[in-house]
């Protein structure tokens, strides 16, 4: 029979850590300028920290799936402690709600050349919240309310503090920092001020500027052939559909003003 430790374990294993690695995998794509992925990657990575957190806490995340927004609007209307964000770290989460979700580019994206370091910060500011300290179990033992101000000043504590100091107890970004050997060291550190002492500067390994057009949006009207044997998400056939009507009507007009 399983216990509360086991669910814990099933948090840990299954999100935590394997969001640590898709961090990682993140940092990885966008070294190697393979954008669509890193997008991906950094979206899988944000969204199992988020999971993780709620079901720590014991909230109903199933509603989440790849939303990151619903995912930190969950948590800030049911968790029992204020979710510190940055506007840097919103902005990005909803960068990647926006532009991530797309894995087969259905539509376009662009970028700044700050998302390497957004994700960094992203991460890093969420991540202080995947520790069991914050859990149904320490809620347990203390009132609510000196549960949440314990939280509230750990929190704080570590925005006073350089960020690579930050370390969570067990966690496997902290073993692959920890074993100098470990294969995912390298691109982890890598122009990483969050996990690095000596990371250098991220402006140096930005990719610029640039926007990326997907085959449907250059030629929408290709949209219900398409369909015919893909699947597609509802939103953005339903956009594209929008967009075929809007020319068709615009086309006609021309043609009524040409005759």
């Amino acid at each position: 029979m399983y216990t509360e430790y086991n669910l814990n374990e099933f948090a840990t294993r299954c999100f935590r850590n394997t969001g640590d690695g898709d961090y990682i995998v993140a940092r990885l794509a966008y070294r190697s300028e393979q954008y669509p992925q890193f997008l991906w990657s950094s979206l899988q990575a944000i969204e199992k920290y988020l999971k993780y957190i709620l079901l720590m806490n014991r909230i109903d995340g199933r509603q989440v799936r790849h939303d990151l927004g619903r995912g930190v609007k969950i948590i800030r209307s049911d968790a029992p402690f204020d979710l510190r964000l940055s506007e840097n770290a919103q902005g990005f989460i909803k960068y990647l709600d926006r532009f991530a979700r797309f894995r087969y580019f259905e539509t376009m994206y662009n970028y700044n050349g700050d998302e390497l370091c957004n994700l960094d910060r992203t991460v890093w500011e969420i991540r202080r919240y995947c520790q069991p300290t914050i859990s149904t179990f320490e809620r347990k033992k203390r009132p609510e309310r000196d549960h949440m101000a314990s939280v509230s000043k750990y929190i704080k504590r570590t925005e006073e503090s350089p960020p690579y100091d930050f370390r969570i107890h067990g966690g496997a970004l902290e073993k692959v920092l920890e074993n100098k050997s470990h294969p995912s060291r390298a691109p982890l550190i890598w122009y990483n001020r969050y996990y690095s002492r000596q990371s250098g500067d991220p402006a140096r390994i930005s990719m610029g500027r640039g926007f990326v057009n997907s085959p449907l949006a250059m030629h929408p009207e290709m949209i219900e052939d398409v369909l015919k044997y893909v699947f597609l998400p509802k939103d953005v056939v339903k956009a594209f559909r929008e967009v075929v009507l809007e020319r068709q009507k615009a086309a006609a007009i021309q043609d009524r003003k040409s005759k």
